[in-house]
C-alpha cells in the first residue's frame, strides 16, 4: 500500500523502507524499552456496547464486529464529539 506521500506500506501498516525492511518496529525498539511490560488479561468483558464513567465523562466502546480485524471496537466520547476508530 502507498500513502500520501508515496511511502510503502505492507499489510500490517509497517512501513517499508526502499530495502525492505520494518522501519516503524525498528524506530519503536531504539526509542522504546518494551522488556518490563507485562500482558494483562482484561477485566471487563462486552458483546456490543459498553458505557464507561471517567470522572463524570461518558465514554463508550462499541463493538463493530471483524470489519478491517477481528473485534473492531470505536470509542466516542459525545460530550466532546470525538470518535476514535483506532487508525
Amino acid at each position: 500500500m502507498l500513502n500520501q506521500k508515496n511511502q510503502m506500506y505492507d499489510v500490517n501498516s509497517h512501513l517499508i523502507n526502499p530495502g525492505g525492511g520494518v522501519v516503524i518496529e525498528t524506530q519503536l525498539q531504539q526509542d522504546y524499552d518494551f522488556n518490563d511490560i507485562k500482558l494483562a488479561l482484561p477485566t471487563t468483558l462486552f458483546d456490543e456496547r459498553h458505557e464507561l464513567n471517567l470522572d463524570g465523562t461518558e465514554v463508550d466502546l462499541i463493538y463493530l464486529g471483524p470489519c478491517h480485524r477481528v473485534g473492531y471496537t470505536i470509542v466516542h466520547v459525545p460530550a466532546e464529539r470525538v470518535l476514535d476508530d483506532g487508525f
